[in-house]
């Protein structure tokens, strides 16, 4: 998996690509050295961040998906857990059941979009580590990973 931040405040690589053409060329690379997903990030997500409304984000990713997508269907989604938005997700990082409360979350999500036709092979779930959660919440959730790989976007075998 590739990800391309076109924010000018992502914490990793904020501000790096000026223009459609170096994202489409980034976005080309990763695909070239084995990416198959690419999470192309027109919003922050980083603690702190102040939220930027669809219209800007789209302004912001809109041409580089256009031109990276070349009319491929069945594209994945990624689900990922976040409490509260970026700019307060740290300010309370309890939970009384972290992993219930992540998992309850995500199955949420995986029914909406199987709800709206997205196949359980297309989604891939993310619960979220450093995204209003403490770093023994953390700890906890990369123990428990495993719990992770069943749930309504899990993919069974047949017979299974």
């Amino acid at each position: 998996m590739g990800v391309l931040n076109l924010t000018p405040d992502s914490f990793s690589d904020g501000g790096e690509i000026e223009s459609v053409e170096e994202a489409v060329d980034e976005g080309i690379r990763m695909r070239e050295q084995g990416a198959d997903l690419l999470d192309v990030g027109g919003e922050s997500s980083r603690p702190g961040a102040r939220p930027v409304d669809a219209d800007e984000e789209w302004s912001r990713i809109g041409a580089t998906v256009a031109a990276l997508a070349c009319g491929r269907t069945g594209a994945g989604l990624v689900i990922m857990h976040m409490r509260g938005k970026p700019e307060t997700m740290q300010d309370d990082t309890r939970y009384e059941d972290l992993i219930g409360e992540i998992s309850a979350g995500l199955d949420r999500g995986a029914s909406m979009a199987r709800d709206r036709g997205v196949k359980p092979e297309q989604i891939v779930v993310d619960p979220g580590i450093g995204f209003g959660k403490s770093v023994e919440g953390n700890l906890k959730i990369i123990a428990r990973s495993g719990q992770f790989c069943s749930g309504p976007w899990a993919v069974r075998e047949a017979g299974r």
